[in-house]
């Protein structure tokens, strides 16, 4: 049996591209919410499970924007072949890693894979259907059953919405104060994701914490259909210290993004026990 060939250079180009994207104001890990779109997450068309590590994650979140994929369903060419189809001319693929993972449980290199998107593709026909974010005005959604699920100290009122770590509790304004529901849910995945820090013993400086909670809600609430909102306040207020956190350290993004991951993982098993996190789990895709 030959060894797979280990390709860190991809891992980083990947990286990079995401880094790059953030510079010209693109935020990566926020999904461009899709009514038509049957997947919430990027999601492997033949085996129909959702692509794992959150560089894959933005990274096709980001092209499907870019490229305006009217879905996130993705397969190799050879998985395409298999369905019957055929990748149509003049497109290229994306490319994606799979963890080579040791004993421990930790990754120790990467495989590159190129996959294509549904539109790139023919000969396949899959009824895209009209799906709807699973929140409905006036209807509890599966996020309102996670906040409630978890107990946490949540005190509504005031003008800020803040996790105040000495006493655990999460203070936010009501929600008729936000101008819609996808902005108060924004706003509480945000602050639930803090609220994970001292169950998960993530401690480091602000930015990295705030980048944290900005990455690990927008998936959160991708992975929960609810879309996301069109308030980027939190986002443009800390770009700048990010930039220079990135120049420093091209991985910062990678790390923020994996403990966003883990925070995400935590807070689905409270609605989820015992499920692999789609997305991040490494059985998963």
């Amino acid at each position: 049996m030959v060894n797979p060939t280990v390709d860190n250079a991809v891992h980083n180009e990947i990286l990079g591209k995401l880094v790059a994207k953030l510079r010209e104001g693109v935020v990566p890990w926020r999904k461009v919410w899709t009514t038509g779109d049957p997947t919430r997450l990027p999601t492997n068309f033949l085996t129909r499970k959702q692509y794992h590590g959150p560089l894959n994650k933005m990274a096709l979140w980001v092209a499907q924007q870019e490229r305006q994929y009217p879905t996130g369903l993705w397969a190799t060419a050879t998985q395409w072949a298999r369905a019957g189809g055929s990748i149509l001319p003049d497109e290229g693929p994306e490319k994606i890693v799979r963890p080579i993972w040791s004993k421990g449980g930790f990754p120790t290199g990467y495989l590159p894979a190129e996959v294509f998107n549904l539109a790139q593709v023919q000969g396949v026909d899959v009824p895209v259907p009209e799906v709807p974010p699973t929140y409905t005005p006036g209807i509890r959604s599966e996020f309102d059953e996670l906040v409630d699920a978890t107990v946490a100290l949540i005190v509504h009122g005031g003008d800020q919405a803040m996790y105040v770590y000495d006493l655990d509790v999460i203070f936010i304004p009501h929600r008729f104060r936000f101008p819609d529901y996808e902005s108060y849910a924004q706003t509480l995945a945000h602050e639930l994701m803090h609220w994970t820090e001292p169950r998960l013993n993530v401690l480091d400086g602000m930015q990295f914490l705030e980048l944290r909670a900005e990455i690990g809600s927008s998936f959160l609430l991708a992975e929960l259909g609810v879309p996301a909102s069109d308030d980027l306040a939190n986002h443009t207020s800390y770009i700048a210290h990010w930039l220079d956190e990135l120049a420093d350290d091209p991985f910062y993004l990678q790390q923020a993004a994996e403990e966003a991951s883990r925070g995400v993982e935590f807070l689905l098993s409270f609605i989820r026990p015992g499920d692999c996190q789609k997305g991040s789990g490494k059985n998963c895709e």
